[in-house]
């Protein structure tokens, strides 16, 4: 509701920068308990970007290209991320004969 309102107005309407502003601190800000490991937290957001791109698509489709760039970095970092997650469980499992 915020985000729709933000974007309708004149400050928002005009600019890419306080768009993506508003996606990184309305979809990409991580923050609290995850149950899980980092990377589920970081994909249970993904459905948000279809959601934001569904509302936004008739009103602003100059907006649909940068939802789709944060995507697509998002995945990236998710993968990323992924690994890391990985390598902490490997790392934490691991045991040595003494």
């Amino acid at each position: 509701m915020i985000l729709l309102s933000l974007i309708n107005s004149k400050i928002i309407e005009n600019s890419t920068y306080a768009r993506g502003l508003i996606i990184r601190h309305q979809i990409l800000k991580m923050s609290g308990v995850f149950g899980g490991s980092r990377s589920q937290a970081m994909s249970s957001r993904l459905p948000y970007f279809e959601s934001l791109r569904d509302k936004l698509e008739t009103q602003f489709p100059e907006v649909l290209k940068l939802i789709d760039t944060r995507k697509s970095e998002w995945q990236r970092k998710i993968s990323e991320q992924a690994k890391a997650d990985e390598q902490d469980e490997m790392q934490s499992t691991e045991r040595f004969d003494w």
